[in-house]
């Protein structure tokens, strides 16, 4: 899914509406410090993805990228339970990274914030 919706972005398609094609939502807030971001899935199966409007740009993507590796590798359905779970934030963390990396020559970072999702 991460995949698809960044290589989606490359055709200069909307973020929020490619999110929404996989029932996400994501919103910009103002969290604690110590909090980057966090997903829920809503009891109609929607996801909701907020990140910290303090972050800076390239931050507030990696976090994005974080979130989404969380619904991709299914961590809710099997049980997450957010921080407590270190097992699951660092394979999150590793999925991420993985995609940062082979996404390297496209700046997606720019994509993301310019293309509304932070409202």
């Amino acid at each position: 899914m991460v995949r698809e919706i960044l290589s989606a972005m490359r055709n200069e398609q909307d973020f929020d509406t490619l999110l929404w094609t996989y029932g996400i939502v994501c919103k910009l807030e103002m969290l604690p410090g110590y909090i980057y971001g966090f997903t829920y899935k809503s009891t109609s199966s929607i996801y909701h993805i907020f990140i910290n409007e303090a972050l800076c740009d390239v931050k507030r993507n990696e976090t994005v990228l974080h979130e989404l590796e969380h619904i991709e590798l299914g961590h809710f359905e099997a049980g997450f339970i957010g921080i407590i779970d270190i097992y699951y934030e660092e394979q999150a963390d590793k999925e991420a990274q993985k995609i940062a990396e082979e996404t390297a020559i496209y700046n997606w970072e720019v994509k993301i914030i310019s293309g509304g999702i932070y409202k």
